[in-house]
């Protein structure tokens, strides 16, 4: 048995060895003509390079982000993506404690399922309370001063240089760029090819049924005026070395933010043209009479993380065989 045991930790050993080399700044671009003249070949390799990668499991992702995201400045903690603040790693999945924030929503693209699910390029460790504020957002600005809808901060527990309306999500400005470069990361990394994945896309008239996240215009903006720093570049190696064999381009490359999404040049935005389908949430049906009244049913908890769980408890007699439907994609009573 003892060398059964020595066994694995050499091969082991040998595999993170073969890791770190693999993920070596310098070589992991080798044979990529990151000058080259035809952006969509260009577009490809990269794809190409970063796809796959080693999956790591949604639950593991607790013990990843308790290490990407840990708090410089306290070891014991993680520090949070909105809030920018630290906080005691242990309080993992509690609802007065953090959770892991997809930067790219599920209801965009991403899903409950496939390598997007977990991928810890663009899954940051949050406050709970400040990530169920965002909600499912698109990133954009937002100034109270223009925007009688635009509340800021974006909630109290978030840093004080965010906010939100009701369609968007300003971050804390020392990681706009972060944020831009994980959105870009994104859209080259899933075209939909893949089983559990959607082919995500980026423009400047975000759009959950086409699976089009943004705003691209602001996040272009902000990838220049917040470029990577050495936290960031760290962060995106030690998720090659130690987790997924793959880097973010846009962190080692930041050229390539604008070789491959900026539309200034004319190319247009398709989505921006072709108009965002509606929801295809159906209208709901004429329930039989006695319908459910205003109050009847109470929400007593809610799990808004993995998995997505709520409580109710029925303050009024209900009949047999009630179905109480809910969404988070619910019907607006509009075409």
């Amino acid at each position: 048995m003892r060398f059964d045991v020595i066994f694995v930790l050499t091969v082991t050993s040998l595999a993170r060895g073969s890791l770190a080399q693999q993920c070596d700044l310098s070589a992991y671009y080798a044979g990529i003509d990151l000058t080259a003249a035809d952006v969509v070949a260009l577009r490809q390799a990269l794809h190409d390079r970063i796809s796959p990668h080693s999956v790591v499991s949604y639950n593991d992702a607790w013990g990843a982000l308790k290490v990407l995201d840990k708090d410089p400045a306290n070891g014991s903690q993680v520090l949070l993506i909105y809030a920018r603040t630290g906080m005691d790693a242990s309080l993992q999945g509690l609802a007065s404690g953090w959770n892991r924030e997809h930067l790219w929503p599920k209801s965009y693209g991403v899903g409950y399922e496939g390598p997007d699910f977990s991928d810890l390029h663009c899954l940051r460790a949050a406050d709970w309370n400040v990530n169920a504020a965002r909600s499912n957002l698109f990133f954009d600005q937002c100034d109270p001063a223009v925007d009688s809808l635009c509340r800021a901060p974006a909630h109290t527990e978030a840093s004080a240089d965010t906010a939100k309306n009701r369609e968007s999500f300003l971050p804390p400005a020392s990681v706009r760029g972060d944020i831009a470069r994980c959105m870009f990361y994104m859209a080259l990394r899933y075209d939909g090819v893949e089983p559990d994945t959607e082919n995500l896309t980026l423009t400047s008239c975000p759009c959950r049924t086409r699976h089009a996240m943004g705003n691209l215009t602001r996040l272009l903006e902000w990838h220049k005026s917040d470029p990577a720093d050495d936290v960031e570049r760290s962060r995106s190696a030690l998720v090659c070395s130690g987790y997924q064999r793959n880097r973010n381009p846009f962190v080692d490359h930041p050229e390539l933010a604008a070789r491959l999404y900026d539309r200034s040049d004319g190319g247009g935005d398709a989505i921006c043209q072709a108009g965002c389908p509606a929801s295809t949430t159906p209208a709901p049906s004429t329930s039989p009479a006695p319908c459910l009244a205003p109050g009847d049913v109470a929400i007593v908890a809610l799990n808004s993380d993995n998995p997505d769980m709520v409580a109710l408890v029925a303050l009024a007699d209900l009949a047999a065989g009630t179905l109480v439907h809910i969404t988070d994609d619910a019907w607006t009573e509009s075409a």
